[in-house]
């Protein structure tokens, strides 16, 4: 098929001022979506499982000449992943091709079973603009409910509540950069993370915090007001990104989507 597959994006709706701006995308192909899904995400799955990680380890040490007794019992079979952890996947993907986000190591990567949830927040990464880059700490939410805010934004660990405790606690955010530290170094991209722990410990406001929501459904700019509407309220000085993902297939549907091929869409 050639190259590298991108999706083109609508602005839904948009808003910006001097430490907050607001995002609605739109992606209408359902074809194109499809190819993302069975190239990019598939392939970042891919990359975070566990079991293909070994496999991978597995046919290196026996391209050097090792013996390993019963190598087709670490399977090739395809884990099942729910509409959530794709949503967290596409994300990070999306983040990357739309708002020059880098996720070096992400948290999935840590899981040590399909259905582990890492506690704290979901992205910890680098986000770059034109003149600098900085740590970039985010949250989450995938859902196709008629009404999201009651489900996923205004709830007890609902985004508007996340990124609220983010932009309040030092210590969360540091926990962060601590978990990133750890696995940063021998690196390619240590330096990267060098230059951003240099720039927030001279300046802890040098950060961004980005609310991410992933929907199925039509877009909807009062998705985010909540969350916009807290921002707005506090006196944080760090920059706040909030994207809201509106695709064109429903979430549910998502994992038999991914299964499909490039191919045949």
């Amino acid at each position: 098929m050639g190259g590298l597959v991108t999706l083109l994006w609508e602005d839904a709706y948009k808003h910006e001022d001097d430490r907050l701006r607001v995002h609605g995308r739109r992606t209408t192909s359902t074809q194109e979506f499809r190819r993302f899904l069975q190239t990019r995400i598939r392939e970042r799955l891919r990359r975070a499982s566990s079991r293909e990680q070994l496999r991978e380890y597995l046919n290196e040490l026996t391209s050097t000449g090792f013996a390993i007794a019963n190598l087709s019992s670490v399977s090739a079979t395809d884990v099942e992943y729910a509409p959530w952890e794709i949503g967290e996947v596409l994300a990070e993907v999306l983040l990357e091709e739309t708002e020059r986000a880098e996720f070096p190591w992400p948290p999935s990567w840590d899981k040590r079973s399909s259905t582990a949830s890492l506690p704290g927040p979901d992205l910890i990464g680098f986000l770059r603009d034109e003149k600098t880059e900085c740590f970039l700490f985010g949250e989450v939410k995938s859902s196709d409910a008629d009404d999201v805010r009651a489900s996923v934004i205004n709830g007890d660990d609902g985004l508007r509540h996340q990124i609220e405790r983010l932009l309040s606690s030092e210590d969360r955010r540091q926990l962060l950069i601590s978990w990133l530290c750890v696995r940063a170094e021998g690196q390619n991209w240590q330096a990267t993370f060098d230059r951003c722990l240099a720039l927030y410990l001279a300046n802890p406001s040098q950060g961004a915090v980005v609310g991410v929501l992933v929907r199925g459904r039509d877009p909807n700019e009062a998705d985010l007001l909540p969350v916009r509407s807290v921002i707005e309220g506090q006196a944080s000085p760090h920059r706040v990104v909030l994207v809201g993902y509106y695709l064109p297939v429903p979430l549910a549907e998502l994992p038999a989507e991914l299964k499909g091929t490039a191919e045949r869409p």
